[in-house]
């Protein structure tokens, strides 16, 4: 899953499985997956409510003994690529979408409704430490 459907679309190019969904609220059934790995994403959401809402959502969707594996940003990391320097531990990184994402955005809400189309299972998921 991503929110950027963008990455997405690539990602299905070279034969992966992936749907576009927001981690607020993911379209899976509560304990699915053996476990789960989150990269790089809760420091682009901005308050702690969101991201303690957005763990316990990925965690609602793995298994008991299942686990979870979450990568954020440091403070301390070194050569960083991305450029950005942070004046201290909890930092909301803003997401920018490309000028691609956001025409992608606008024309889709431009759209009429189309027909639903059939809701297809996720394969190839990772494992993750359920309580």
């Amino acid at each position: 899953c991503d929110m950027s459907g963008a990455l997405c679309h690539i990602a299905a190019e070279k034969g992966d499985e992936v749907l576009v969904a927001d981690i607020i609220h993911l379209p899976f059934r509560a304990e699915t997956f053996d476990a789960m790995v989150c990269i790089a994403v809760l420091h682009h959401l901005s308050t702690s409510a969101r991201r303690e809402r957005a763990i316990s959502e990925c965690m609602r969707t793995v298994k008991t003994g299942g686990t979870g594996l979450f990568y954020a940003w440091a403070l301390e990391q070194e050569g960083n690529k991305s450029g950005h320097r942070f004046a201290d531990q909890d930092v909301l990184v803003p997401f920018h979408m490309t000028d691609n994402e956001k025409k992608e955005k606008s024309e889709k809400t431009q759209r009429k409704p189309e027909k639903k189309e059939k809701a297809t299972d996720v394969k190839n998921s990772s494992t993750v430490q359920a309580q």
